[in-house]
């Protein structure tokens, strides 16, 4: 199943199913379930991670260094 929350509230969400894991009452059942959904969330948040980086890297390869980079010169010369 989808997530189509914020990616803080998908590691929130992975911490809980950890969490749940964890318990000792759980069935086989239970355990199956639980574990495919954290498995799909964790592979749907490694994907947010991978946008979240080519924005950054977009970000970096753009004119925006330059436009830095040119008011820190300007102020250097006054």
């Amino acid at each position: 199943m989808p997530f189509n929350g914020t990616f803080e509230e998908g590691v929130k969400r992975l911490d809980d199913l950890t969490k749940e894991l964890n318990r000792d009452d759980l069935t086989l059942e239970e355990s199956t379930s639980l574990y495919r959904e954290a498995r799909e969330l964790g592979e749907q948040l490694h994907r947010m991670l991978d946008e979240a980086e080519l924005v950054v890297r977009d970000v970096e390869n753009a004119s925006i260094p330059v436009i830095v980079e040119q008011k820190v010169n300007d102020h250097a010369q006054k």
